[in-house]
């Protein structure tokens, strides 16, 4: 037997026991180095987004001492401390644990000025980010096509139109702007109650007319804005003379008034009661044939209109000297009771008739109908939650799926009529109404149409129907209707 040799090789030469070690040795020490790689990663990455984190803190510091004082963003390297409430520049630099911050300010004119956050740590680690603000506060404006020098930054709407138009036009329509994002604005160039924010109609080459306004969620991405349109526009076409302006620090008070943001709109804030056409309807009513009318409608100071019709009596509501053929309207309204059998109510598109208050007559007509109170349990109207024409009990538009209508609730009820040969129907109900919810651009509740042989293709007045019926109503609001509906699109922001 050689020497170095086990016997019957059952075992392990040295050499292979040793070439087995080097081996573990090895596999050991790239599973050690491949640990401490995960682990460097692990904390890089936390590192960054410590870092990224202290970024976006210094420009929204930046942002906020900007807002108090632009005088304050003097040109050199700052740090940052928040005292006494708010946020302060102070030093060259400022720590935070491995990491230091300078804010880097550099003067690009009188009214701007580059603005860098950087963030280093360790050996040569270093991310930073760039933003350029400007004294919106006081632009000087030079003289040209600009609405107003107090403000410092506009943006152009585009109205554009589809391939209908509404029976009266589009001069006088109701249109929005959605998604606007005022958040993006507001402490850099916009007031946070967007007060500075008003909508503008060029009226000529250099002539210029402030819009009243409907905004809804201010300091949102997702802000809402509802004004009306001033010169009719044709059908497939678009109209560029509107404008958001922005970037007045000074400003308040901007104009809201809603009835000239709407073809009407009565949020019953005060009496406005001799303003509207009231009546039985016409001879198919609750109580129509003994020429009843119930006349009872009062306006309350706590800011609706009261009524009790009592049994067998009809009230309505109509705006006067309005007509349209193209339409929608709604209201809210507020059940404390209601007569038996049940009630009937609902908003009144198109009605054209003749007579006053208790002999009103009319064949031409479009109704909503809720008739199924909870105050009158056995069953509702067949007509319940459908559109009838031109009689109470003649549906045209069958749905009549909806339960009892709620006692002691605000509902918001809402009809559009549009177009004649065939007329389209739309009806809405919300049983948790919001203003911003309102005006017919939420989801119809169900839609049809009432057919070319037979429509009603008159234009008419609008408004309340209600019969047998107690409660309150508030939130008249109408506007011109079609589809599909005028669209907006902005432009890119603008200065002088």
């Amino acid at each position: 037997m050689k020497r170095g040799q086990l016997i019957g090789n059952k075992g392990f030469s040295l050499v292979e026991i040793l070439v087995g070690l080097t081996v573990l040795a090895v596999g050991v020490s790239s599973g050690l180095v491949l640990i401490s790689q995960q682990q460097f990663l692990a904390s890089t990455k936390e590192k960054n987004i410590r870092a990224q984190a202290l970024i976006s803190e210094g420009q929204g510091a930046v942002k906020s001492i900007n807002k108090k004082n632009w005088d304050s963003l003097t040109e050199g390297e700052h740090g940052l401390v928040f005292s006494g409430g708010e946020w302060q520049f102070y030093g060259n630099y400022d720590t935070n644990d491995i990491f230091t911050r300078k804010i880097i300010i550099t003067n690009i004119n009188a009214q701007t000025k580059q603005v860098v956050s950087r963030v280093e740590w360790g050996q040569d680690s270093m991310i930073e980010l760039s933003t350029i603000l400007t004294d919106w506060r006081n632009v000087q404006v030079s003289q040209g096509n600009w609405w107003d020098s107090d403000y410092g930054f506009r943006r152009e709407i585009l109205v554009s139109t589809g391939l209908n138009s509404p029976f009266n036009g589009y001069d006088g329509y109701t249109t929005r702007i959605i998604d606007f994002n005022t958040f993006s604005l507001i402490s850099d160039k916009m007031q946070d109650d967007c007060d500075d924010l008003r909508i503008v109609h060029k009226t000529g080459s250099s002539t210029w007319a402030e819009l009243d306004r409907q905004i809804f969620f201010c300091n949102a991405s997702s802000t809402e804005i509802r004004f009306k349109i001033q010169d009719d526009i044709a059908a497939s076409s678009t109209d560029e003379n509107y404008y958001i302006y922005y970037g007045n620090a000074t400003v308040t008070s901007a104009p809201s008034n809603l009835s000239n943001v709407y073809l009407w709109y009565d949020d019953a804030s005060r009496d406005r009661e001799s303003e509207y056409i009231q009546g039985r309807v016409d001879e198919t009513a609750h109580g129509a044939p003994l020429e009843n009318w119930g006349d009872t409608v009062v306006w309350d100071s706590a800011g609706y209109y009261t009524y009790n019709t009592g049994d067998n009596y009809p009230e309505s509501f109509r705006p006067a000297s309005l007509t349209e053929r193209d339409i929608y309207v709604e209201y809210e309204e507020y059940q404390t009771n209601a007569w038996p059998w049940d009630m009937t109510s609902g908003p009144l598109a198109r009605w054209v008739g003749s007579g006053s208050g208790s002999n009103e007559t009319s064949n031409h007509w479009y109704y909503y109908e809720i008739a199924d109170s909870t105050f009158q349990p056995g069953g509702p109207y067949v007509s319940h939650d459908d559109i009838t024409a031109d009689n109470r009990e003649s549906v045209i538009i069958e749905n009549g799926v909806l339960g009892e209508f709620p006692a002691n609730q605000w509902v918001k009820i809402g009809l559009a009529a549009w177009g004649i040969n065939d007329t389209n129907l739309k009806a809405w109900y919300d049983s948790s109404p919001s203003s911003q919810e309102s005006g017919g651009w939420e989801t119809a509740r169900f839609s049809g149409i009432h057919s070319a042989s037979n429509d009603n293709e008159s234009a008419g007045q609008f408004g309340i129907w209600i019969q047998q019926d107690t409660g309150r109503f508030k939130n008249i609001i109408a506007r011109r209707y079609i589809e599909p509906e005028p669209t907006t699109s902005i432009g890119d922001e603008e200065e002088p």
